[in-house]
């Protein structure tokens, strides 16, 4: 018969009596609280994702508002900016008037567009 190894002399290692029922108990515990914490921040989550979504609803209204918005800005520019070009031309035909060119010699230059050379 084999000979054991290692010395007959070594410390034996006490058995250790573990309370299972304490320790089940403290691990559901644990869960129960992990389980309770997750579903806080799964309605947490659900809640941002509702807040999300009205302010990407508002965001698009609001760009809608801005684009309506600068239509209207850009329609009366061109507004404005033709009521000056008519202005400017009035001005020019009675500048011709007074130094008088007839009429039909002003429809002449208007049609070839000489009348800005003309001062």
């Amino acid at each position: 018969m084999p000979r054991p190894k290692g010395s007959k002399n070594k410390a034996k290692t006490p058995v250790v009596i573990i309370d299972y029922v304490a320790e089940l108990e403290k691990k559901i515990s644990e869960k129960n609280t992990l389980e309770a914490d997750i579903t806080a921040l799964e309605a947490d989550v659900d809640g941002l994702k509702v807040q999300l979504k009205e302010k990407k609803t508002a965001l698009k209204a609001l760009d809608k508002e801005i684009a309506a918005l600068e239509r209207k800005k850009s329609r009366q520019d061109a507004e404005t900016l033709r009521k000056a070009q008519k202005e400017e031309i009035d001005k020019a035909i009675q500048q011709l008037l007074d130094d008088g060119m007839s009429m039909e010699q002003i429809l002449e230059k208007l049609s070839c567009g000489n009348i800005s050379n003309q001062k």
